[in-house]
């Protein structure tokens, strides 16, 4: 069991459809809509995100955000501590919250070594990686980006960026 949080999930998705560096910058609300995400709650987490320095927001006319380091430079555990910070490291496998190393609950050896092993592989898989297994959705990213979209460019997940002249 990995207690990862809904909004690690909802930054691994949302990331995953961005432009690398130097990219076409998407606005949150086509994320938004391509991720099927809340655009007010996404809203709240990319600006955790572009503190954290994963993503880049840009203003103005051709405005909109994009991945601030390439995408094989991201890894899993670096996204989950900027969303979540290290005290989802910390949690009993089990739920229990009087569980520590103290008075550890039947699995916390267990879930400690289970854990070192989990975190050494979160560091090394990378946000890079994740989008290449990460092709079911990339077709509905690609349907809904290409409505009333001239000369659409496709990215690294599979989506298309929306013409956003004019915008």
């Amino acid at each position: 069991m990995l207690p990862l949080s809904q909004s690690t999930g909802y930054a691994i998705q949302a990331l995953s459809c961005l432009e690398e560096p130097g990219g076409q910058p998407y606005l949150i609300q086509v994320v938004a809509e391509c991720t099927e995400i809340s655009p007010s709650y996404l809203s709240k987490l990319m600006r955790r995100l572009a503190q954290k320095g994963l993503i880049v927001a840009k203003r103005g006319k051709s405005g909109g955000v994009v991945l601030a380091r390439p995408s094989r430079e991201i890894t899993l555990l670096e996204l989950a501590k900027a969303v979540d910070g290290a005290v989802w490291r910390d949690h009993c496998v089990m739920g229990l919250k009087d569980c520590s190393d103290k008075a550890p609950c039947e699995l916390h050896r267990e879930w400690l070594a289970a854990r070192d092993s989990l975190l050494a592989r979160m560091a090394h898989l990378t946000l890079a990686d994740l989008a290449l297994a990460h092709g079911s959705d990339a077709q509905r990213c690609l349907d809904l980006r290409q409505k009333g979209q001239t000369a659409p460019v496709v990215h690294h997940c599979g989506c298309q960026s929306p013409n956003q002249t004019g915008s």
